[in-house]
């Protein structure tokens, strides 16, 4: 068998056929190569749409900062509007002092603040307002301070809170 392999008649072929089985093993190499690179591209294609999708989320969402500064009608109608959805009567407020916009130190931000007092409210009146401000009219409670009222005792029915906020809305105006 070693005189067949290496006779001059049969060298040829006997190369070619080695030379084949070393290109189909580097053939396969690739071909395992460029599976995987086909696998990597699957998936980066897949986060991409998982980014895109988020994007487009995120771009329905409201700004967490206005573009403008409220006035004074603007906050106060803002206010009773969460008041009303919260079921706080008017004459529970007792007061609205908006103030100046200031700049944030070297920021292109603002921070626009109110005071605000309520009267007697319940805990879940109070929590539900702040909530409303926040999410509709992007007023945050900066500052909050809750006491009880300096009236009499109460037996029957919730607990009722006199509150002292400030509400700051942010805005980018560079």
């Amino acid at each position: 068998m070693k005189k067949y392999l290496v006779s001059k008649e049969n060298r040829v072929p006997v190369l070619l056929a080695i030379g084949l089985l070393i290109l189909m093993f580097w053939l396969y190499g690739e071909l395992g190569r460029f599976r995987r690179e086909a696998i990597s591209a699957a998936t980066n294609a897949e986060a991409c749409k998982i980014f895109s999708q988020k994007i487009i989320e995120l771009k329905k969402k409201p700004e967490l900062i206005s573009g403008k500064m409220s006035s004074t009608a603007q906050i106060a109608q803002s206010v009773e509007s969460a008041m009303q959805e919260a079921g706080i009567t008017s004459d529970k407020l007792v007061r609205i002092e908006p103030r100046t916009a200031k700049r944030i130190e070297k920021t292109p931000f603002l921070e626009q603040q109110s005071h605000l007092e309520l009267r007697e409210v319940t805990m879940e009146q109070l929590i539900r307002f702040l909530h409303l401000l926040e999410t509709k009219s992007r007023l945050e409670a900066t500052d909050l301070r809750v006491h009880a009222p300096h009236s009499g005792v109460r037996d029957s029915g919730p607990e009722i809170w006199n509150a002292e906020l400030v509400l700051t809305n942010t805005i980018y105006l560079p």
